[in-house]
Order: C-alpha cells, then structure tokens, then sequence
C-alpha cells in the first residue's frame, strides 16, 4: 500500500513534530494523482511536506520505497531527495 502523510516541518516548541496520515492507495500512479490534485486539500493551510511510503502488509512492517513533495504555496512539488531533517527516520505513516 501506498500510505500518503503530512509533515509539520517547524512545529511549536514543546509539540513534537505533527503528522496527518491521510490515507493511501493500492498504485503508486493513484497515489501521485491523489498528491498533486491535492485531493482532500491536504495542505490544510498547516503542512509543508508530503510523503508517500510504499509499505507492505504485514506486522512492523518497513517503508520499502518513499517519495518526497513539499508545499510551494500553490501546488505540491515532488522533490528529488528526501528533506535532510528527515534523514533517518521511515514509516511516518504506520510509525
């Protein structure tokens, strides 16, 4: 599956960082889709990156393949290297 999540990535002191699983798709093509038409308007005025985890079914299962996009104030953009304060860290979407 194709999980697609949401990214705070400055989030007040004291909060953590703020994620939003917005749901997922069996393709990655539909997942894109879902991504750059915005479905659902999952920049919600708050998030400024998205990621969508190809993660298989299964018990703590790992995030296989994952692909970037950040706001740009009118549309998502795909990006072609994995933001550096994320370096390290998978599975957004099932934790």
């Amino acid at each position: 599956m194709f999980f697609i999540t949401s990214i705070v990535s400055n989030s007040r002191p004291g909060f953590g960082r703020v994620t939003r699983t917005f749901g997922y798709a069996s393709d990655l093509l539909t997942a894109h889709r879902y991504v750059t038409d915005n479905i659902g308007s999952m920049h919600e005025c708050l998030y400024d990156y998205i990621v969508i985890e190809d993660i298989p079914s299964g018990i703590h299962s790992l995030c296989e393949r994952e692909e970037w996009y950040r706001w740009t104030g009118k549309r998502w953009k795909w990006l072609k290297k994995k933001p550096v304060q994320f370096k390290g860290i998978i599975n957004f979407a099932l934790g």
